[in-house]
């Protein structure tokens, strides 16, 4: 899992580079913490996918149970706003901080979707599929938009 997030920040590394832009170190640690934190709750519905049937899931999986996975989600969860709340306040753009309860409101729904609806297995599906985790993205972009775009 922290190879994908690892990898996750060299892809946003190398898309800056290519754009020259210089990426916040803040952004960084978003981007490595919102891939673990989505790497963590795909291991977990894994794990409730197995755990009291008799299907086989991968062997890596035996190293985990649903209580230790539990507690990092919500601990990366929780980091994940942590890390975005001081990167939306050391931003260039003061007005970025407006944009923090979004970022909150769209962990805490994924979190609530891969916790009580048993769902995360696929994250793009679950993206996809909820109102509310679209209206935050939108709302975010939205948001991202009108403060990136001002003078």
């Amino acid at each position: 899992m922290l190879a994908i997030a690892g990898l996750f920040v060299l892809r946003a590394a190398a898309g800056a580079a290519a754009v020259g832009v210089r990426i916040s170190p803040w952004l960084l640690v978003c981007t490595s913490l919102l891939a673990l934190f989505l790497a963590l709750a795909k291991r977990r519905a894994e794990l409730v996918r197995v755990t009291g049937s008799r299907s086989v899931g991968r062997a890596a999986l035996e190293r985990y149970s649903l209580p230790l996975v539990d507690r990092l989600v919500h601990a990366t969860a929780f980091a994940c706003i942590a890390a975005y709340a001081l990167y939306g306040f050391e931003a260039p753009e003061a007005a970025m901080a407006l944009t923090i309860p979004l970022v909150a409101a769209g962990v805490c729904r994924y979190l609530f979707v891969t916790q009580y609806r048993e769902l995360g297995e696929e994250p793009e599906q679950v993206l996809l599929s909820d109102p509310v985790l679209i209206g935050s993205v939108l709302c975010w972009v939205a948001v991202a938009g009108t403060v990136l775009a001002r003078p």
